[in-house]
Order: structure tokens, then sequence, then C-alpha cells
């Protein structure tokens, strides 16, 4: 039988062919979004859009076809495999039993050998066209909104196309299936593989064991096991039903429906880690005694003052290993974007992006590393590596990061405090802080730091609406008025909304430009995205009352 260990190393070889297929996807997404340049004529956009999309398509069909040949012998080694240690490992408890054992595999053992292999390649193939249709969409849609965004005045187009990459990345190599059920490709393969192989070597072992006669079954059981399955690991299992109700070694024998055999969330359905093998009534006794399987469901693992059990842990373990995957993706796509700028100043925007995923992603480690170190779990290090993120981008992302860090002390030195008199009432690490918890925020500390400037902070003025704010293009300052000390998220927003006046260079005479910008940025800062029927709504609207109000006046 295979250890859980084991099947959890199952297909690493083969998700390595799957990682460079997914980078190659969204690679190629990015490069041609840096390609699609600043095409102010709606018709000619889409047709060049168009173009790419059906480029896109056919290159990652290419890719599909490239790394599913490649895979196919690695996957069909690896079901050989498996196959002959579950042989093996069976063996051992026939010869126990003074049985002769398995010698060579019958007719239908490997019938369902090559079964498993055929349909689990057919299914993997099946995963990758439908990333192929998912990322022409995802590229699609990310277009549409960089074009719509641009010409709508609401954002430039370095923010934009920026956007469009960091869609890119997230959505660009995901598999959606029928259910409407969203995953992203290494994670699919990871399952379909792991399904299928401990599908076709529990058939295997089934059919051996009638070979040999063997009726009865002892399913193996594991820590950290999903709640519906630890009810029946390390019980007794009849394969015909014969044995089905009966007491033996003080367990009640189970038939092949009471642990859902066959089913997607049962014994050995999606991502199932359990095996079964021969339990030879009068000679073989349980493995798994009830006192052990209560050891393994118990709530013994501290972490942040909580107790959980091993299973809650190694979710949470797959969940962080996840998001460093996907914040090594971003960075990934960043670095192409960059070598693919089509211009010094979408290069520095795209520098920019590099530099705040390069941020997300030591965040995302670090927090792993505290998990670790405060559950005595191990690092996986197969569930963190990305194929093509390379020791090079891997340094330029921890000098990033750490250029970022060592700034971030230089914001408050840009802030000067004036209190009337009262010290720490306002914390400017407060303000950082809270900055950094939105992806926009982030976007415009960042900016601050790369391009200072001064900052005024007024406590407890006499201003009517409570928190205001002015940017004065003459001596290159910032001023904030803030009425209490409870307001550092409105004070945060305001700073963001004078530092778009700077940022983009406009004067009081065009504040419903810096208006439109600004509301948007706030409803991305408050997670509250507009949709775009309400953008172009509102953008609608300044537009009209402006113009009324000044008829020579121009949209810039």
């Amino acid at each position: 039988m295979l250890t859980p260990s084991e099947y959890d190393h199952l297909c690493d070889q083969l998700i390595t062919l799957y990682d460079e297929l997914d980078k190659a996807i969204i690679d190629d997404m990015v490069r041609r979004m840096m390609r699609m340049g600043k095409v102010s004529d709606a018709t000619s956009w889409q047709a060049k859009q168009l173009q790419e999309a059906g480029l896109l398509y056919e290159d990652i069909i290419s890719e599909i076809a490239k790394h599913s040949d490649a895979s196919a012998a690695q996957m069909r080694t690896l079901f050989e495999d498996a196959g002959v240690q579950s042989v093996r490992n069976d063996n051992h408890y026939y010869t126990d039993a003074g049985l002769e054992g398995i010698i060579r595999l019958s007719d239908a053992a490997l019938q369902t050998l090559n079964a498993g292999y055929v349909k689990c390649r057919g299914e993997l193939r099946n995963l990758t066209l439908t990333t192929a249709n998912t990322a022409q969409t995802s590229y699609l849609n990310a277009c549409d909104l960089a074009y719509m965004e641009v010409s709508s005045g609401t954002m430039d187009y370095g923010t934009a196309i920026r956007r469009a990459v960091q869609s890119a990345a997230d959505e660009g190599s995901k598999v959606l299936y029928p259910s409407g059920h969203c995953d992203r490709l290494d994670v699919a393969v990871r399952r379909s593989v792991l399904t299928g192989v401990g599908q076709t070597v529990r058939q295997l072992s089934a059919i051996n064991a009638g070979d040999m006669g063997c009726d009865i079954t002892e399913i193996t059981a594991h820590s950290g096991a999903r709640p519906s399955h630890a009810e029946w690991q390390g019980k007794l299992v009849s394969l015909s039903g014969a044995n089905a109700g009966r007491i033996i070694d003080g367990v009640k024998v189970l038939t092949t429906n009471d642990i859902g055999y066959g089913t997607g969330d049962g014994f050995g359905g999606w991502n199932c880690r359990h095996d079964w093998f021969p339990f030879i009534e009068g000679v073989s006794s349980r493995v798994y005694s009830d006192e052990r399987l209560a050891e393994l469901n118990a709530r013994n693992i501290e972490y942040n003052s909580k107790m959980y059990t091993e299973y809650e842990i190694d979710q949470m373990q797959r969940a962080l290993e996840r998001d460093i995957r996907q914040r090594k993706r971003a960075v990934s796509a960043a670095d192409t974007a960059v070598k693919n700028a089509p211009d010094e100043a979408t290069a520095q925007q795209m520098q920019e992006l590099f530099t705040a995923e390069s941020v997300k992603l030591k965040k995302a480690e670090k927090e792993l590393g505290s998990f670790l170190d405060q559950t005595g779990n191990l690092p996986d290090s197969t569930r963190v590596w990305v194929n093509g993120f390379g020791r090079s981008t891997a340094q330029r992302a921890v000098w990033a990061n750490r250029k970022v860090q060592n700034r971030s002390s230089l914001f408050s030195a840009m802030l000067e405090e004036f209190n009337n008199g009262q010290k720490d009432t306002i914390k400017f690490r407060s303000i950082e802080k809270e900055l950094n918890k939105s992806e926009i925020g982030q976007d415009f500390l960042n900016y601050l730091l790369s391009n200072p400037c001064k900052i005024n902070l007024y406590y407890k003025v006499d201003v009517e609406d409570g928190l205001l704010g002015r940017y004065d293009p003459i001596n290159d300052e910032v001023s904030i008025f803030v009425s209490n000390t409870k307001t550092i998220r409105r004070t945060a927003e305001v700073i963001i909304h004078e530092l778009t006046h700077r940022r983009y260079d406009i004067g009081d005479c065009f504040w419903a430009e810096c208006v439109c910008r600004s509301h948007e940025y706030m409803h991305r800062y408050r997670r509250n995205n507009l949709t775009i029927q309400e953008k172009r709504s509102i953008i609608k609207e300044i537009k009209k009352t402006y113009s009324e109000l000044y008829p020579n006046w121009k949209w810039r």
C-alpha cells in the first residue's frame, strides 16, 4: 500500500511539466498585452485584440500538445510503478498467512492498470484544453477592461495595463469545470493524477484479493484525515458483502457502500490518500486499534493559541503554500512585463508592479515560516516550487522587497507632525499600516516612497467637514487636516486623493478628473469595486455638468 506521504509526492515530477505549461501561458498573455499599445480607435483595438487572442489560443494548444506528449511516458511509468508497489505490499500479508502471493498480474488486473492510465491521460488532456479556452477568455476580458479604463479617462494607460497583467497572472492558467468550479492548473493536475493512480491501485488490490480468495480488507489510517473519512479509516471491509455486519477482531465489518467506494467524496475518491490491504481471518490482527484511531483525530496541535487537528493544520499549510505559488506566478508575470514593456514609462509601471508583488511574496513566505515554527510541521519545497521562477527572478524579488522595507522607515520622516502639542496622537505607522491593507493603498505608498514629497498633518483643526486635504504644486507638498484620532482610515483615503493630483498632474481647474479617478480609487481601497456601468455613469455625469459650466473645458 502507498503511504500518505508517498501519495503526496506521487506526481511531483509530472507537476513540473505542467508548471512549465502554466508559465508559458501566462508569459504569452503578458507579452501580447505589452504589444497591444495605446490604440485609440475602438475598432482597431478590437481587431488587434482578437488577432492576438487567436494567436494566443493557437500557441497554447501547441504547448499543450508538447507537454502532453512529454508527460505520457512519465505517467505510464508512474502507474506501473504504483501497481508493482501495491502488489509487493499486499504480498507481505499473503506470505505472512502462509500463502504464495501474487506472482504475476492477471489479465483483469493488467487491463485495470492500463485503463487507469488511459483514463487519467485523457482527463489531463481535457483539463488543459479547458485551460486554453479560459486563458483566451481571460486575455480578452483583461484587454477590454484596460481599454475601457483608458478611453473613459478613469485611468492612465500604465495603471490600466498593470492591472491587466495582474489579472493575467491570476486568471491565465485556470481550469474551468462544467460545474462552474475553477482550479489552478497545477492543483487540477495533482488532484487528477493522485485520484487516478489511487483508484487504479485500489482496484488492483481488490482484484488480487479476489484471485487469492480473500474477501476482507483493512483500510489504512493516517492523521489529518478529513472528518468524513475518519469515520471509517482503520476499519474492516467485506469486498463482496458476504461478511458484512460480522464482528471480527472487535470491530464490525463494513460494506463498500458504507465507505462510499466508487463515489467522488468516499473511499478512493477525490484526493483520497487511504488504501486497503488483505486481512486474513484467523491469522491477521488489526493494525489500527481504537485507541490509536482516537489519537489520530485529536486536537493536539497549537497554532496562534488555538488547538487544531492534524487535518486542519494540513489544510492550513496547503492554503499557505498555494498562496506562495500564486505570488511567485505574479512576480514572474510582472518580470515578463518589465522585459517586454514597449516604452520606458510602461517599464517603470511594470517595475513598480514587480516590487509590489515581491513584497507580497516575501510576506506570504514569512507567514508560512511562522506557521511551521508554531506547529512543528516540516516545509515541503515541492509545494511552493514554481517552474520558471528561477534563482535570478527570486533574487531580484528579494532585493525589491528589501529596498521597500528599507524605504518604509522614510515614510514617517516625510510626514511633519503638527499636533498642537498633543504628541503621538496620530501614529504615522498606523497610517502606513492602513495604506498597506489594500492593493491601491500599497500602490500609492510605493509611489510616495519612490517620489517623496512633504506631507503635513494638522490635528484638531477647525474645519467644517471634519477631514480635508490640499495639494500645493508650487511647494510640492500635501496638507491633511484631521479632526480627531479615529479617522486613520479616512486619512489614508485623503492622502491617496491628494496624491492623485500630484501623480497625474491634475490642477484644481481639472478637479472633476481627479474626483473621478479618486472615486474609482476609493472604491478599490474600500474593497467595493464599482461596476463598469457605475463608472461610466459617474464619468458621464461629471463630464456633462462640467462641460455646461465651462464650455471650453476639455477632458484630459
